[in-house]
């Protein structure tokens, strides 16, 4: 049923094609975020769940 809708649909076969661009613009983005991040501030972050103190959190600036 659902491959008969699929093959009515006039250009379906862009829709993988554009699918894989979106995926490929958001891993891209997150893997040069990653790299241009602050790394203290990435560090503060993984060290957030270990911290006793909630207050230890707060930023110093």
């Amino acid at each position: 049923m659902y491959k008969n809708v699929l093959q009515t649909i006039e250009g379906v076969g862009i829709f993988p094609l554009i699918s894989m661009l979106i995926f490929f613009s958001v891993f891209m983005s997150a893997i040069i975020w990653f790299f241009k991040a602050d790394k203290e501030h990435l560090q503060r972050m993984a060290e957030l769940p270990l911290e006793q103190d909630p207050r230890e959190h707060r930023r110093e600036d």
